[in-house]
């Protein structure tokens, strides 16, 4: 069987239980997902199949180009060398289990390079709670940009209303509105950063807020 400590948090401390199953079909393990789950083969390219291997995570996790081959800013290993950082917790949970904070990113082996395992989640008995869209790190936004047209299909003249930030790239200022948490570097006063890793404040957060729990009688 393959795989590395399973380990959970409970009241007398961490435990081990088992090692973590591989998603990939495994002759040596009859009941590994890979063998007959219908959607494994969507699950292993997605992004949880590939979050322990998405050149684009270690290229801001370093602070690489894609090709890990030259320095590109922002990086947590640039402003934090020598450490590990949490990224492991969501991006890799099989590694952030068996070394809590202290899983580096650039040292997975085994099973751990296979992301988000189906062993994790088949494994997680708590359902978890919907989050604020966009969701996961600031770098991430929503953008609604919107396009109206005539009887003629003559595009119409924005006369008001809002349009998109100027950090909208190729769509920034076009009729719409950009959903996003926007941080400031507390040190160099730069808005609009992704390096969450370091002392930040919210400029503004006009993300779609989750939905909230409602009961009837």
């Amino acid at each position: 069987m393959t795989g590395v400590p399973t380990v959970i948090l409970s009241v007398s401390g961490w435990q081990v239980l088992y090692p973590w199953l591989t998603s990939m079909p495994d002759p040596e393990n009859p009941i590994g997902c890979g063998h007959c789950m219908v959607a494994f083969p969507q699950g292993v390219t997605n992004a949880h199949g590939l979050s322990g291997v998405n050149p684009r995570f270690f290229s801001l996790y370093n602070g690489t180009d894609i090709s890990s081959t030259t320095t590109v800013t922002p990086g947590y290993k640039l402003d934090f060398p020598g450490t590990a950082g949490n990224c492991a917790t969501c991006h890799v949970p099989g590694a952030a289990a068996n070394r809590p904070f202290t899983a580096d990113m650039n040292d997975l082996t085994g099973v751990e390079t296979e992301g988000v395992l189906c062993d994790f989640c088949q494994s997680v008995r708590r359902v978890p709670e919907p989050c604020h869209v966009p969701t996961d790190f600031p770098g991430r936004h929503t953008i609604l940009a919107v396009t109206a047209t005539d009887e003629q299909r003559q595009t119409l003249v924005q006369l008001s209303g809002p349009t998109v930030p100027d950090w909208g790239g190729t769509q920034a200022g076009l009729p719409g509105k950009a959903f996003a948490k926007v941080l400031r570097d507390v040190e160099t006063g730069e808005s609009l950063v992704v390096s969450y890793w370091k002392q930040a404040l919210i400029v503004s957060d006009n993300r779609i807020a989750r939905p909230k729990a409602t009961s009837t009688s």
